[in-house]
């Protein structure tokens, strides 16, 4: 079974590529497998394939042409997403997020103005952490469903016995 993650962090470079380092380095420091561009992507390979590969074994998953297609793939594969805000952002920026994502309670997870990271960061240790049991087990099946699918739907590749059965229960 491939390494699984327990995040993805997607970000825009310009803005966002010193929060997003940040982030990872305090994430790790917790514990957590962390995937992030910065570290993930090897010399000399297809890096949306990297990125696509990333999310699709990350346990939880946010705007540059990059980050929409990470945006879309993890909404595309049911991944638990997370929206952090470490910049205002516009109405024009708002009004162009998914419903998925416009769903999502922000208010907790908001790093800008006058909230200070350390004040913030243990909300989303414990978002995180919370049903984690259960994210790993979508993101077990997931891959397994992906590996199936990749391999042209050989049997051989079908979950059986108890491991079906724990993916149907």
């Amino acid at each position: 079974m491939p390494t699984q993650f327990d995040a993805f962090i997607s970000h825009g470079k310009k803005d966002s590529k010193a929060f997003a380092i940040k982030l990872y380095q305090r994430l790790t420091e917790q514990g957590f497998n962390v995937w992030l561009d910065q570290n993930d992507i090897p010399s000399g390979v297809d890096f949306q394939n990297e990125i696509d590969a990333g999310i699709e074994k990350s346990h939880s998953s946010v705007e540059s042409d990059y980050c929409r297609k990470e945006r879309d793939l993890a909404i595309q594969l049911n991944k638990r997403i997370i929206p952090i805000l470490h910049v205002m952002v516009s109405k024009e920026c708002w009004d162009h997020l998914p419903p998925a994502i416009k769903k999502l309670n922000f208010n907790q997870l908001c790093f800008h103005d006058k909230i200070d990271f350390e004040d913030a960061f243990p909300g989303l240790v414990e978002v995180l952490r919370r049903d984690a049991d259960y994210v790993k087990q979508h993101t077990r099946i997931l891959t397994a469903a992906l590996l199936w699918d990749s391999n042209y739907k050989q049997t051989r590749y079908l979950l059986i016995g108890e491991e079906r059965n724990q993916a149907v229960a």
